[in-house]
């Protein structure tokens, strides 16, 4: 290799997976069977898609600065030409300590720094955010989450939001969080990456390299392994290049569809009444009648239901569940603004969501009454549209079609997984993980 390393590759098994991951970085050249005799795969990943994520990443390596042990993650600090990057290296389990990933990231620029957000943080990040936009179609979206910008955090199970730091300020965000799934009827955990903003004045000096690193302590810690799940909106060339090839090379054929309900144009009398534990059997079956066997969906159960409604009482929870006798309809008021700035001009929306809806066979007309009956209460309060997330195949598809103002389509990625069909099952979208 002809490198010097500041440690004794032979004092761990995790030093000498680290000495041989930046041989194979220094050297360029990574096979196939040099993965199969050192690598062990968790569900998702495979030979090839390491073969591919090393070809995209590699760097040449002149230089091993230093190196921090570690029995799980072992990270080495090295010199690529005139720029500093990370190798990390995900080490399993005694006797074998095989490898189940590495990386090799560039470091920011001198005075960049990261830790975990707090909710300190919020307002900081609530300006961040509404002054970087995401370009898609010729249209630029700023996002406004109100007082409340870690609201959608707290109905997530397992998470982390990561801020990067330069002169004193703010001046990029990065959210990971962990979940599962089910993929052509095999249940994987799933990361699903949210809320990325980089300043624009900070652009060029590492600051999305360094939110990638300092979440992947949070990820790389998780067993197995989470695959990595998207949703990209049609046209948003931006965010696709923030995706890892993985996720690029699996893009799913059919779309899913965001639909957009006018809250005022809708509105209808009141309909149904505010759940309540007792009915948390009753609301996991009308979910599985519209949801059962769409890709990405689990088993809707008593269980699901109580964790679901009970993760943040404040956010959501069966208050905001309403049932009818054979439809049932979840609905989440976060205080998100959307301001869409176009040739034509400028548009501010506020949007609540749909997290969760479903009804028996037949029984569309019950649905459409629920959903009036929550417009018409979100248009009093002065919420203007009202979304829920449904596919081209997906049952109730064409009753949402029907009531849409705007469709917004997004392609679905998991890496290194690939769906059953999709195009004939539907897929399910969790909109806390959107």
């Amino acid at each position: 290799m002809g490198l010097t390393l500041p440690f004794d590759p032979t004092s761990s098994p995790q030093a000498a997976r680290m000495a041989w991951a930046i041989e194979r970085y220094a050297e360029g050249t990574l096979t196939p069977e040099q993965v199969e005799a050192t690598h062990e795969f968790d569900p998702g990943y495979d030979v090839e898609s390491q073969l591919r994520r090393f070809r995209i990443f590699r760097r040449p390596i002149d230089e091993v600065v230093s190196y921090e042990p570690d029995p799980v993650v072992p990270r080495a600090l090295v010199r690529s030409g005139r720029d500093m990057a990370l190798v990390a290296v995900r080490v399993g389990d005694a006797p074998q300590h095989r490898i189940l990933a590495m990386s090799l990231a560039k470091c920011p620029a001198a005075g960049v720094t990261t830790r975990v957000a707090t909710d300190a943080d919020g307002p900081a990040l609530r300006d961040l955010e509404r002054r970087c936009a995401i370009e898609a179609e010729g249209v630029a979206v700023h996002y406004d989450r109100s007082d409340d910008y870690f609201a959608q955090q707290r109905l997530m199970a397992q998470h982390q939001t990561s801020v990067a730091e330069y002169e004193g300020r703010i001046v990029g965000v990065i959210s990971d969080a962990v979940h599962p799934i089910r993929v052509a009827g095999v249940e994987y955990r799933s990361t699903y990456r949210f809320h990325l903003r980089v300043d624009p004045a900070a652009r060029g000096l590492g600051i999305f390299p360094a939110l990638n690193v300092a979440n992947s302590r949070f990820l790389f810690a998780q067993r197995p392994l989470p695959v990595a799940s998207s949703f990209v909106a049609a046209g948003n060339e931006q965010m696709d290049e923030t995706l890892g090839p993985d996720q690029r090379a699996n893009r799913w054929p059919t779309p899913v569809e965001c639909m957009v309900l006018p809250c005022r144009e809708l509105a209808g009398p009141s309909h149904g009444r505010a759940t309540a534990p007792a009915d948390a059997t009753r609301i996991a079956d009308l979910l599985a009648a519209s949801h059962a066997g769409e890709e990405l969906a689990l088993d809707f159960d008593e269980a699901w239901v109580e964790r679901r409604l009970t993760r943040s009482p404040r956010d959501y929870s069966w208050p905001h569940v309403r049932l009818s006798k054979r439809a049932v309809l979840g609905v989440w008021d976060s205080g998100l603004r959307i301001v869409r700035v176009a040739a034509s001009g400028t548009t501010t929306t506020r949007t609540a969501s749909v997290l969760d809806w479903g009804f028996a066979p037949g029984a569309e007309a019950e649905m459409e009454a629920l959903l009036r009956s929550a417009c018409s209460t979100l248009a009093t309060a002065g919420v203007d549209d009202l979304t829920i997330f449904t596919s081209p195949p997906s049952r109730g598809r064409s009753l949402l079609a029907d009531l849409a103002r705007a469709v917004r389509i997004c392609r679905v990625s998991t890496a290194g997984i690939r769906p059953r069909s999709p195009e004939t099952t539907g897929t399910y979208v969790d909109p806390v993980y959107f």
